[in-house]
């Protein structure tokens, strides 16, 4: 709140009470006139002229100098009740000029602060009036006089025509600044809308929800990363024009992505036609669950990839398009990274290299992830247990797995096991019809080697 006296640095409330004030101020100068005018009393005329041309100023100055003026101007207010009270006992109770001046109290604090600071106003201005009649002495008179009814009548009327004014001014006012609000909470809804498409939505909801701080800031957090390609988009950019291009790699990702939003990943970053997703943050179901939401997505990748190609050969993009997948779980640093200005919302470590490095071994079409990921997804999820790979910043070579479907949608025919290690490799197809004859071989292996 600033000091200056300008209308439009003034707080509403502020406005209001000095609104009220002079209203009451009007009602309570024709009465007491009214009453003076009858009988000469000088404390009275002392008393009006300190209320209506002093004090006014005096409490603009406390509530200017005032730290918190809103605060002061209210406090004025219970003063203004006080001394309106106070003058009920000047006038020894007479009903009409009195039940004048109690109007003026109630109309400013209702006026300005509601029911509850009617009561306040209520209760200073009883304890004014307990205060002079005690000096004074208490009494109660109805005065007939034409002269004070008529007052009193025309303080009234002209208390009812301000506020009537005022409500309507500031119905008003309320309608318009309805208006704004709803124009400038369209205009935001639309830049938000806007903003969401750079970020992913789980990160887009928790900055918008207030559980996210938009500063810079990281934590280690168990996650499952999933890095994707394109086989040979790079020798594909060199044989397409720019056009078909773009069209093309803009349908693959809002593809991918759908399918991604629908497990509930968090959409990282596009590099080219890469993709990295993570599971885990800013939301998680559970490191399991995350594991399981992460391969299930992939699968359903795959899966669009295979219709996706259909539809690009029928537009006469004849080399068939396939991706590879790498999938990793474990510990990284996930949070906001870079400047107070720019930040980038993403994960680093070790992790996240051998979920790339698991993308860059996978074959064509193929699924891969790490012995952590597996652990986390056999019991739902059948996989093929394949190479160990060196990776770098990771001391021991890391088993590696094919990702070949849900257990559920696989019968025994189709069941397989994988096995290679130093000086062995083995292949087991569990077809029915055959499996004499694997049970035939597997014990002649077994008698060569013992």
């Amino acid at each position: 709140m600033t000091k200056s006296t300008n209308s439009r640095s003034i707080h509403p409330i502020v406005k209001l009470y000095r609104v009220s004030r002079s209203i009451s101020t009007l009602m309570a100068g024709l009465v007491m006139l009214t009453v003076f005018y009858r009988d000469p009393n000088y404390y009275i005329l002392a008393g009006l002229f300190v209320y209506v041309f002093i004090w006014p100023q005096v409490a603009f100055v406390i509530a200017r100098n005032s730290k918190d003026p809103k605060n002061a101007e209210l406090r004025n207010l219970l003063t203004d009740s006080l001394v309106l009270g106070g003058w009920t006992g000047l006038l020894h109770l007479n009903l009409w000029p009195s039940l004048t001046l109690m109007m003026a109290v109630a109309g400013m604090t209702m006026l300005t602060g509601g029911f509850r600071f009617l009561m306040k106003g209520l209760s200073a201005a009883l304890f004014g009036y307990l205060v002079i009649a005690m000096i004074v002495g208490f009494g109660f008179s109805i005065d007939n006089n034409p002269l004070t009814a008529f007052a009193s009548a025309a303080a009234i009327f002209l208390f009812s025509l301000m506020t009537n004014f005022i409500a309507n001014n500031q119905t008003k006012v309320m309608i318009k600044m309805k208006k704004e609000s709803r124009i400038q909470k369209e205009r935001m809804e639309g830049l938000a809308t806007k903003l969401a498409k750079y970020l992913s939505p789980q990160v887009y909801g928790s900055i918008f929800s207030g559980e996210k701080d938009v500063k810079v800031e990281t934590y280690r957090k168990k996650l499952t990363v999933f890095f994707s390609d394109i086989e040979g988009f790079t020798a594909l950019t060199e044989s397409m024009e720019s056009e078909e291009l773009t069209s093309l790699l803009n349908t693959y990702l809002n593809e991918m992505s759908n399918i991604a939003i629908k497990y509930g990943g968090t959409i990282d970053k596009y590099i080219g036609d890469s993709i990295m997703i993570f599971f885990g943050d800013p939301t998680s179901k559970g490191v399991k669950q995350d594991a399981m939401a992460c391969v299930s997505m992939a699968l359903e990748m795959k899966k669009r990839m295979n219709e996706l190609r259909a539809a690009w050969a029928n537009q006469g993009i004849s080399k068939p398009l396939k991706i590879r997948i790498g999938i990793n779980t474990g510990f990284c640093t996930v949070g906001n990274f870079g400047s107070d200005d720019r930040l980038d919302y993403t994960i680093i470590g070790n992790q996240v290299n051998l979920a790339s490095r698991l993308e860059t071994n996978a074959e064509t079409d193929e699924i891969l992830i790490s012995n952590e990921t597996y652990m986390l997804i056999k019991d739902k999820i059948h996989c093929e247990k394949k190479d160990l790979i060196e990776v770098k910043g990771v001391a021991q070579p890391v088993q590696t797995y094919k990702v070949i479907d849900f257990n559920s949608k696989l019968d025994g025919a189709m069941m397989n096991i994988r096995e290679v290690s130093t000086g062995l490799k083995l292949s087991v197809d569990f077809n029915p019809s055959k499996k004499g004859a694997v049970i035939a071989a597997l014990k002649k292996i077994i008698a060569d080697i013992e």
